[in-house]
């Protein structure tokens, strides 16, 4: 790294653990002559543990089919701005053979208050989800141990998915407008293809 007129320059910086974070890689640069510190760097870390990174914005992950799925994540982004708004470009999001594109704003660096364009390759929920479970009195599915994580977020997005599979059912071209405030969850538009 290097330091010209309040500007640090990141060649390349190599961290193996920080926190939850493991493998860390930032290169770019951070300008410390404005109000606020200006960010324009290259993250990436590998194979960190989903549910321990999770806590830091009081979420937890629902009971999953298969407790060995999901237990990492991989993330690569380009991050821009400062804490008062903070874009993060082509980050790509990698969890067992699912690919996630995304591209996030956050204000104020509130995780839980954040807008973004989403894009999912194929989303398989028969891998998380046990839908055959029966937990209610009149034997229907429960969802709302699935519900229950979004009660701390106020979030918006934007969705695409390739391809969606849930119990027997495949549809394709997947889009939808998400709008979640503490609970209270709104899907519309919601668009698909059936496959088959």
């Amino acid at each position: 790294a290097s330091i010209n007129k309040s500007i640090i320059n990141i060649k390349k910086l190599s961290i193996k653990k920080w926190f939850d974070l493991n493998s860390i890689q930032v290169e770019g640069k951070i300008d410390l002559s404005k109000k606020n510190t200006y960010y324009d760097i290259n993250l990436r870390f590998d194979k960190s543990n989903l549910q321990s990174l999770l806590t830091h914005v009081n979420t937890t992950l629902p009971t999953k089919k298969n407790k060995k799925i999901i237990e990492s994540i991989s993330v690569s982004s380009n991050i821009k701005g400062d804490s008062s708004k903070l874009y993060l470009n082509n980050t790509k999001v990698n969890l067992d053979d699912t690919l996630i594109n995304m591209n996030l704003i956050v204000e104020n660096l509130n995780l839980n208050s954040m807008s973004s364009d989403i894009v999912i390759n194929e989303l398989n929920l028969n891998k998380y989800i046990d839908f055959n479970k029966k937990e209610t009195k009149n034997n229907n599915f429960d969802i709302s141990e699935y519900i229950k994580p979004l009660k701390t977020i106020s979030h918006k997005s934007s969705i695409h998915i390739d391809k969606l599979i849930a119990k027997n059912t495949t549809v394709l071209n997947v889009n939808a407008k998400l709008d979640i405030n503490k609970g209270d969850i709104s899907i519309k538009p919601f668009t698909f293809e059936l496959y088959g």
